[in-house]
């Protein structure tokens, strides 16, 4: 069962969860951080969602969508790095890039860290998931169990007499 207010916890603190998560995503370069811890922290908000919502729900919302979302973020970074190399010589050097339209230099480097940061979210989510339906796959079998011990036991008193 679900409480009122971690719902409101999850309402609250979603929105600053994922901004402290991209955060976290765009400071990586040059100091700690990156799509590794950023993923976490987006996880985070998956996990905040299966307590206070329930892992079944959770799991009807976006259980279909994280696998996808792991194989998207794999390739951003395979790409990034196999964009990156012949511009560079190596495997791992940064290449920038600039777009005129948006006023901004783009990165190799944030490309892969983004195609990190969507691996550690869905395959971290995904586990997360996991363990607690499969917690309470393990939970609801024992009271269906005990549900079917008590209807065996409820026959044999209630039988009529021969």
């Amino acid at each position: 069962m679900t409480e009122l207010y971690l719902k409101y916890v999850l309402n609250g603190l979603t929105a600053a969860l994922i901004l402290l998560a991209f955060f976290f995503l765009l400071r990586g370069h040059l100091l700690p951080g990156g799509g590794f811890v950023g993923g976490l922290m987006a996880a985070a908000v998956v996990e905040l969602a299966i307590i206070s919502q329930g892992a079944v729900t959770v799991q009807r919302r976006v259980g279909r969508l994280l696998l996808p979302v792991s194989g998207l973020g794999l390739l951003t970074a395979v790409l990034a790095i196999v964009f990156g190399w012949p511009k560079s010589g190596t495997v791992f050097a940064p290449v920038y890039f600039h777009l005129p339209w948006l006023e901004v230099e783009f990165s190799t480097a944030l490309a892969f860290d983004f195609g990190v940061f969507l691996v550690v979210m869905s395959v971290t989510s995904l586990f997360l998931l996991d363990l607690t339906l499969t917690r309470s796959a393990r939970l609801e079998q024992l009271l269906d169990m005990e549900d079917m011990e008590d209807r065996s036991v409820g026959k044999e008193q209630v039988s009529p007499p021969s």
